[in-house]
């Protein structure tokens, strides 16, 4: 079976105007597998709704 078949994945872009520029959210990964500068997202779980997340 094939567990990655199904998966949905997600990206939440997030904005705001501040001292009138425009701010995207982004976080930075560290640690072991570092993958930089990021938007937050992940990975919908069999049965989760995207309201949960």
């Amino acid at each position: 079976m094939n567990l990655y078949k199904n998966l949905t994945k997600v990206t939440a872009y997030i904005t705001r105007i501040k001292d009138g520029k425009i701010q995207l959210l982004t976080m930075l990964e560290e640690g072991m597998e570092s993958y930089g500068l990021q938007v937050p997202g992940g990975t919908l779980e069999l049965g989760e709704e995207l309201e949960e997340l």
